[in-house]
């Protein structure tokens, strides 16, 4: 079951979650300048 794995995901894991999207906030950072342009071509 669950319950019992040593592991919590991500998105179940309040400190997980808040790391999750700050590493996802630094990627999207990236990359915007990249879709702004391609978007706008």
């Amino acid at each position: 079951s669950f319950s019992n794995e040593p592991y919590t995901s991500p998105l179940t894991s309040p400190q997980g979650h808040s790391k999750w999207v700050d590493g996802f906030q630094v990627q999207w950072d990236k990359m915007r300048p990249a879709l702004k342009r391609a978007i706008d071509d």
